[in-house]
């Protein structure tokens, strides 16, 4: 979630300049935004959402791991 009294759109950026960071969404409904992060192991992926949780404005986070995808 993103603080209130700063604008989402300078935390969107914020997020997105954290290593790791491949995209960022602003959204709608429970959550600000969604970031999506790449990592070669769980200790990058860490790493990267550590990152997100020190940046200015990000209040909470909630992490979910994709184990497999249908295309």
């Amino acid at each position: 979630s993103v603080n209130p009294a700063v604008p989402t759109s300078q935390v969107s950026a914020r997020v997105k300049a954290v290593h790791g960071v491949d995209a960022v969404y602003e959204t709608a409904g429970q959550f600000d935004m969604a970031a999506l992060i790449k990592g070669a192991n769980i200790v990058e992926v860490n790493r990267t959402v550590e990152g997100i949780r020190r940046v200015t404005g990000v209040i909470n986070t909630n992490t979910a791991m994709v184990l497999r995808a249908i295309r």
